[in-house]
């Protein structure tokens, strides 16, 4: 157990305990916790993200709610507009509307257009974070968990408990389970937010956390990785091989996948904790990793991501552009978004490696945690939580505590960007993006016609 904070437990180390970077900036006093708040909190946001700002404001009450896709030009953004009915309240499936909204997304990912918005959130650096269609929880060096509606920004509740800063965390319906720099491992219930129970196994702090319904995954810079039973608590066994810190974990059809500041990635058994595969490729120490099932791709303190076939232990491909330690990413099938403490979240393609987006800007230092889908990037720093929406509402947890603030002329403060809020900022929504997607839908239609004719005649023949 460390004392006190612990700075040495957040840092990610190389073989030769070199640091590679410092997670925790030296601690600010105390500005009070929000235990629960019932009205959403929005500061401005021109300091940290001068090119986007967006308010709280949903229009006239009965009014339809409209979903900005922005493209920048010059100075402001030009948007596409899609109502809110058209892409929630389909009362049949529609290839047709299926089919556009794909368009309008996978436009917004190609071209990189999304806007932005914040709110009051922990007092301190934020290190972890998950979210779904219903909330965000982040974890923080101010020792807390909260719990953010990802509607109205709004903090729900605040969970008190780790005696050292919140390091990881993972939940599901029913629970949340977090690691500390205190050492321990906590479960909580989701719906009461009570901690039901304590694990306590690990010396050093847990950097990473993973978990189902029959196993719990841990490691931590004690050199371990640990399977305990997700039911009962109890410690099954202890993984024993890596030289280093173990800086994060995937667990996915009963494989571990662990990677190390040893600059190995290590691939186990979950139920005989029989170590199957070592990867090596990477130059310094790991800092995350992703498994699929079939593939895992890594970020290191090298500056690059390696992407490696799990079965052949193949180093696929790897992706150059970070200009610093790659401290997390995630992939599926289309994409890669990796983040780093070089202060940006870069897209790239899964399948070629090529850098597609290079988001810089949007935070003040080093980025430590991303999560995305069709939708939206959420990622923390030591500044911020950062949502990056790609078509719909969506917030920025802050770690300060600046005050709303709001233009009735349509310009923000620093007029870089109209207020979204002002109605003088809304354009029609159909342009030329949106025809084009019409186009080449009917395009595809005249096809199948084509293949079906085709099929006829040659029935009839």
């Amino acid at each position: 157990m460390e004392s006190g904070k612990g700075e040495a437990s957040t840092k990610i180390e190389d073989e030769n305990n070199e640091s590679v970077g410092n997670e925790a900036a030296a601690r600010t006093s105390t500005v009070g916790t929000i235990e629960e708040a019932t009205t959403p909190l929005y500061p401005e946001t021109e300091n940290a993200f001068p090119w986007y700002q967006r308010s709280n404001n949903k229009g006239d009450e009965g009014s339809t709610e409209s979903t900005v896709l922005t493209e920048l030009i010059g100075t402001g953004p030009r948007r596409l507009e899609a109502s809110e009915k058209e892409l929630t309240h389909t009362p049949t499936l529609s290839w047709k509307h299926i089919y556009h909204q794909r368009i309008l997304l996978e436009h917004n990912w190609r071209e990189g257009h999304y806007d932005t918005k914040t709110l009051i959130g922990h007092a301190e650096a934020i290190y972890c974070l998950q979210f779904d269609d219903d909330k965000v929880i982040s974890g923080s060096r101010d020792d807390t968990i909260k719990i953010w509606d990802i509607r109205t920004g709004g903090c729900r509740a605040t969970l008190h408990g780790h005696l050292g800063s919140v390091l990881c965390l993972q939940y599901d319906d029913k629970r949340i389970i977090s690691g500390s720099s205190d050492s321990t491992i906590r479960i909580w219930d989701l719906a009461t937010c009570r901690n039901i129970r304590t694990l306590q196994g690990h010396s050093e702090s847990v950097l990473n956390v993973k978990f189902d319904t029959k196993y719990i995954v841990s490691c931590s810079k004690d050199t371990t990785v640990v399977i305990w039973s997700t039911k009962t608590g109890k410690r099954l066994r202890t993984l024993v091989s890596h030289r280093a810190a173990v800086n994060a974990i995937q667990y996915e059809n009963g494989l571990v996948v662990s990677a190390s500041g040893d600059r190995q990635i290590k691939v186990w058994d979950v139920k005989t904790g029989r170590e199957l595969k070592n990867l090596v490729g990477h130059t310094r120490g790991i800092a995350c990793i992703q498994f699929d099932g079939r593939t895992i791709v890594s970020g290191s303190s090298d500056h690059t991501i390696k992407v490696w076939d799990v079965q052949t232990g193949a180093n696929l491909m790897t992706l150059t552009g970070h200009a610093n330690l790659v401290r997390t990413l995630q992939f599926n099938s289309v994409r890669i978004v990796s983040g780093s403490y070089d202060e940006t979240l870069k897209v790239w393609d899964m399948k070629t490696g090529t850098k597609l987006l290079d988001l810089k800007g949007g935070h003040t230092s080093r980025v430590f945690k991303l999560q995305f889908s069709d939708t939206k990037i959420v990622s923390c720093s030591q500044d911020q939580v950062c949502v990056l929406a790609i078509t719909s509402l969506d917030i920025v947890l802050k770690t300060d505590s600046t005050n709303v603030s709001e233009s009735s002329s349509g310009i923000s403060p620093k007029g870089l960007m109209p207020d979204f809020s002002s109605k003088h900022s809304i354009t029609a929504g159909f342009d030329r993006t949106v025809l084009k997607a019409y186009s080449t839908y009917l395009y595809h239609r005249f096809l199948g016609f084509l293949l079906y004719v085709h099929i006829l005649l040659t029935r009839v023949r």
